[in-house]
């Protein structure tokens, strides 16, 4: 099926009111001969930017459309629901509060997956600033950069590998939206990993060693954004992290991804455990008992380990001790 336009940008935000036009004009600003669409998921805003939306969907009729809203739906399906609405060959990523700062980023990145067919994706440095907008950091300055990130790299640094604002993606969820509702279905807060992860599944990417957008650090009382709300809200965010790699264990059984890579599940999963129990001790035996129970009953799980049940049994036994080992520490 021919794709309507070059290029989906999927923005989704929550009482961005402060930060929404920036946000829009670094996409309105963009110098390429790539025809785009922007793609607005905002999430029942109760701060004003539902009306900056609106006026910038007045002025730009064609090319601005809005996935409407009657209630609040949380950060994971709205961005579903986004993407489910895209219609570009390529999709581009930004939260209302981010922003790009590179006028030729489009064109660069749908330049070079037009000249590298086998390429699905590529991303680029990442610049870090403060609520104000001052600068912070710039992302992976240990590597050297113009080359490939693979499923290594996320083993490494997890979702600190690439921001999802750097990325430019070949449009795989075009026409079969259904096959990736885990990105709602697996946890409220979060996709980042989990879309990572689809990503290499499907090809290394390409990463520039320029930035080209920013990330907005924010971490206060009473933000709505995912950094502060993890920071308030620390115990119901480990719980959903959890539920989010039970989801990706199962999802990814049958990828393409190394079986260490997926036993990397499992380890994360061990510090989602040992994390509440450094918030609530007291909670320690009873999620001990559900980690016991889940890798007990999933035939997946079981799967990875080659061998009879009872080497599975005692590989169970040996990595529930070091797991509880490491809690008490």
């Amino acid at each position: 099926m021919r794709a309507a336009v070059d290029i989906s940008v999927a923005i989704i935000t929550y009482n961005h009111k402060n930060y929404i036009e920036q946000a829009l004009e670094s996409v309105l600003s963009q110098k390429t001969d790539c025809t785009y669409e922007i793609v607005i998921g905002d999430d029942c805003s109760t701060d004003g930017t539902t009306e900056i939306i609106g006026r910038y969907a007045e002025e730009y009729k064609n090319i601005i459309r809005t996935v409407k809203r009657n209630k609040n739906v949380g950060p994971t399906k709205n961005l579903y629901d986004v993407i489910s609405s895209c219609k570009g060959k390529y999709i581009v990523f930004l939260e209302g509060d981010d922003y790009y700062t590179d006028i030729y980023k489009f064109q660069k990145q749908y330049d070079f997956l037009e000249s590298n067919e086998n390429i699905k994706a590529c991303a680029h440095r990442l610049e870090i600033v403060d609520k104000a907008g001052n600068h912070l950091l710039y992302t992976l300055s240990d590597l050297e950069l113009n080359s490939f990130m693979t499923e290594k790299h996320f083993e490494l640094y997890n979702t600190d590998m690439l921001h999802m604002n750097t990325i430019m993606l070949e449009n795989f969820f075009i026409g079969d939206m259904e096959k990736y509702d885990i990105i709602y279905k697996s946890n409220y807060w979060s996709a980042h990993s989990l879309l990572l992860l689809m990503i290499l599944n499907l090809t290394d990417i390409y990463v520039f060693s320029e930035p080209m957008s920013v990330w907005r650090q924010v971490n206060e009382v009473g933000a709505t954004n995912y950094t502060s709300q993890a920071s308030s809200k620390a115990l119901e965010m480990y719980e959903e992290k959890i539920k989010l790699y039970k989801a990706e264990l199962l999802y990814f059984k049958n990828s393409n991804l190394s079986l260490n890579f997926k036993k990397m599940f499992l380890l994360c999963y061990w510090n989602g455990i040992k994390k509440i129990s450094e918030i609530n001790p007291t909670d320690k035996a009873m999620w001990r008992k559900k980690y016991r129970a889940y890798l007990k009953k999933s035939e997946h799980i079981q799967a990875m380990f080659v061998g009879t049940v009872s080497d599975f049994s005692n590989t169970l036994n040996r990595l529930i001790h070091q797991i509880y080992r490491k809690i008490r520490r």
